[in-house]
């Protein structure tokens, strides 16, 4: 269990050393506006995700693999990345009313709690 704790763990950190300097480069390299770095790694990790899954499932990684990459790095990198890949398996298994369900019940329940949250310091700090 250490040892698989340690792999997620050493994932997580390059990918969130990944998550942001992609996101300091798109910030001083592309216009400003909309959030260049956000997009480009959940992008990035939506594609490495896929590629990870199905490559696994053809000829199965090592623990190493599912556990430092798919877990940690991409953990680390975007949590959006698992969501898509969740949803397109839905989808794939003929499950489209639960795929559909479930972009739009993680949209909604992302930007309900992200105003929940904005409000609550704002409450605390008037």
């Amino acid at each position: 269990m250490v040892r698989e704790i340690a792999m997620v763990a050493c994932g997580g950190a390059c990918g969130a050393m990944a998550r942001y300097a992609v996101a300091a480069l798109s910030n001083r390299w592309l216009t400003a506006g909309l959030p260049w770095g956000t997009f480009i790694v959940n992008t990035i990790g939506c594609f490495a995700i896929g590629v990870l899954a199905e490559y696994h499932r053809i000829k199965p990684l090592g623990i190493h693999w599912t556990l430092g990459v798919g877990i940690g790095f991409l953990g680390a990198l975007t949590t959006f990345s698992t969501f898509a890949h969740e949803t397109a398996r839905l989808w794939e298994k003929g499950h489209s009313f639960h795929a559909v369900g479930n972009v739009a019940f993680n949209l909604v329940a992302g930007l309900i709690a992200v105003t929940l949250g904005i409000q609550f310091v704002r409450m605390l700090n008037p």
